[in-house]
């Protein structure tokens, strides 16, 4: 099937997670541009992470969703290095931009996206949201105690660790338990 044809075929649903990955991509190009504090009109950092949006709109399944948010990274590490308040937007959209490409992947186009997907991952969402929050908040006070720099960094990574490692502990366990059939 061509991905023009899902498209027609697809249900408003499906159609409305596809739509937010093009939304929060270009809500992330306007927070990554005000973050810099400079307008510059650069059509690598403004029309290729639109136009690669459109194309994970259309294919969400393979390698494009994972290149968009390559690129959603470098371009936030490249023009705006900021840890203002413009990052909790740009971690929100890039959130929006994985979870919306996550749920368009994992039904038939055609299909209305079952209410167990959004009770599965909506609490994730909220999960790492809450914890990029809390992340951007210990950078924020280590950066203004006037550490900064390498400190912040170790924070942040110690923390992302951690979560990574509090998730497959959690993963696992649920896991098991439905394997044993609680």
């Amino acid at each position: 099937m061509r991905p023009w044809d899902e498209l027609r075929d697809a249900s408003r649903e499906q159609l409305a997670v596809r739509a937010a990955i093009v939304v929060a991509t270009v809500v992330f190009v306007l927070a990554a541009t005000a973050a810099a504090g400079t307008w510059v009109w650069d059509p690598w950092l403004m029309l290729v992470p639109v136009v690669l949006a459109i194309a994970v709109a259309v294919v969400p399944h393979g390698a494009l969703p994972a290149l968009l948010l390559l690129y959603l990274v470098w371009q936030w590490v490249g023009a705006a290095q900021s840890s203002g308040t413009w990052a909790l937007l740009g971690a929100a959209c890039m959130l929006t931009v994985h979870l919306a490409a996550a749920l368009a992947a994992s039904v038939p186009p055609p299909a209305r996206l079952p209410a167990g997907l959004w009770r599965r991952y909506l609490p994730r969402l909220a999960a790492v949201y809450g914890a990029a929050v809390l992340v951007w908040g210990l950078v924020a006070l280590v950066t203004a105690a006037g550490s900064g720099g390498v400190t912040a960094m170790l924070i942040g990574l110690t923390a992302v660790l951690a979560a990574v490692l509090w998730h497959y502990r959690w993963s696992e366990r649920v896991g098991a338990d439905r394997t044993e059939g609680r």
